[in-house]
């Protein structure tokens, strides 16, 4: 919630937005950027469950990821690798 409160677009919250009707839509983008009462946050977290948005999210996370991970195995960089697996294998 807080990058959304900070105004900050990202991945789920596109995901979201792109499933959500018209009149849903126009609800999240009043959210956008202002401090959300409990009502809003329970709205947003509903929205996000019933659009699969945060899944869909981590699954293309976890999918770039792991392509990152194939483009870097032959290249002699200490630590990164490491760096994307913890990327990847972050619970949400």
């Amino acid at each position: 919630m807080h990058d959304f409160k900070e105004g900050k677009t990202t991945l789920p919250y596109l995901y979201m937005y792109e499933a959500l009707i018209e009149e849903d839509k126009k609800l999240l983008i009043s959210y956008f950027g202002k401090e959300l009462n409990e009502d809003e946050i329970a709205w947003i977290k509903y929205k996000m469950d019933t659009t699969k948005a945060l899944e869909k999210a981590v699954f293309k996370a976890k999918k770039l990821g792991n392509e990152a991970l194939r483009a870097i195995k032959n290249l002699d960089i200490e630590g990164l690798e490491g760096v994307v697996k913890q990327m990847i294998e972050r619970e949400f």
